[in-house]
């Protein structure tokens, strides 16, 4: 009757496996007061042996339930050492290999979850950074194709509108606006081909400085630049966007002033441009005409490279942009 009751209580393995370990428990005692000894069988590997492992590898088991398997060894144990000396080490060798077992799977377990959480996390945060890195790159792209159209198109607007009021009387100026349009829409398309990111883009060259300052001259624009040659190779593309923002907005806004470019190094050889134009005397009432994206964008630009800008009405009239880039370091200093 004990045995068959012993036995019985695996029904509760899944659901209650510490009562059900109390049951049998309490069965063993029981056996060794009335001194009739519970009988060993394959019943002891699945019942007592099932009821520790599923104790043992659950990860969420109470103490409760630590409690009876604890009380469930120690009765099993001591009713076989004495009724059942025959088969207590057997019955221990089961108990301690169900035990053993139970609490490495649980280990496992975790040990996995853990792994799984982490890699969850990691793919989240990566999702994050290359979502983030997209994001940069779309508006740095953005940026690049805002800058160029802008350029080409204030330029394209000012000769066209120079080239309807020449012709037919001064055939020889509207050739010439004429010529800018060309020459300004043959560097957009060159500088939209620098653009698709499969594509490696050729680095700035000086050249190109001197390409833009002689384009803005020949739209009408009075340019005089100096120190051009203190521009590093490594500053040369957020030089470019400099210059050419702040020309273009000369040539929109300026009225045909003519145009000051000073790029100058202080004693820790920071970079500093500033382009300044005589302007109107109504200068500072075309600021808020100058604030558009153009600068905002340039602002950005030059913030990324580690510089600041400042722009707004110079103190003689017209308007003045000046842009400080720090020095840039060509080897890492440990």
């Amino acid at each position: 009757m004990l045995t068959g009751l012993a036995a019985a209580a695996i029904v509760g393995r899944r659901t209650a496996p510490g009562p059900a370990a109390l049951v049998v428990g309490l069965t063993y005692l029981a056996a060794l007061a009335f001194g009739a000894p519970v009988s060993g069988g394959f019943w002891c590997l699945t019942t007592i042996g099932g009821l520790l492992w599923t104790i043992a590898v659950r990860p969420a088991a109470s103490r409760r339930d630590a409690a009876c398997a604890g009380f469930l060894v120690l009765a099993v144990g001591a009713s076989a050492w004495l009724l059942d000396p025959d088969n207590a080490a057997l019955l221990m060798l089961v108990m301690s290999v169900a035990l053993a077992g139970g609490g490495a799977v649980r280990f496992a377990r975790s040990r996995t979850d853990t792994a799984r959480e982490r890699a969850r996390w990691h793919e989240v945060e990566v999702g994050a950074a290359t979502a983030a890195a997209l994001a940069a790159e779309r508006a740095a792209f953005a940026r690049e194709i805002h800058d160029t159209v802008s350029h080409a198109v204030g330029l394209i607007a000012v000769q066209a509108a120079a080239a309807e009021v020449s012709w037919p009387g001064q055939p020889a100026a509207a050739r010439q606006a004429l010529g800018v349009i060309a020459a300004t829409t043959t560097a957009a398309l060159a500088d939209l081909d620098r653009l698709p990111p499969r594509r490696a883009a050729r680095p700035r060259q000086p050249a190109d400085l001197v390409e833009l300052i002689e384009r803005i001259r020949a739209a009408g624009t009075p340019v005089r630049a100096t120190g051009l040659g203190l521009i590093p190779p490594a500053r040369l593309d957020v030089a470019y966007r400099v210059l050419q923002e702040s020309l273009t907005n000369v040539l929109r806004h300026g009225d045909g002033a003519a145009a000051q470019v000073t790029v100058t190094t202080d004693d820790v050889d920071d970079l500093r441009i500033a382009i300044v134009d005589a302007g109107p005397a109504g200068g500072a009432d075309d600021a808020p005409a100058r604030r558009g994206y153009g600068l905002i964008g340039l602002a950005e630009r030059v913030g990324f490279a580690g510089g600041t800008l400042r722009a707004g009405p110079g103190p003689d009239g017209g308007y003045r942009v000046e842009v400080t880039l720090p020095a840039v370091t060509d080897r890492v200093v440990t």
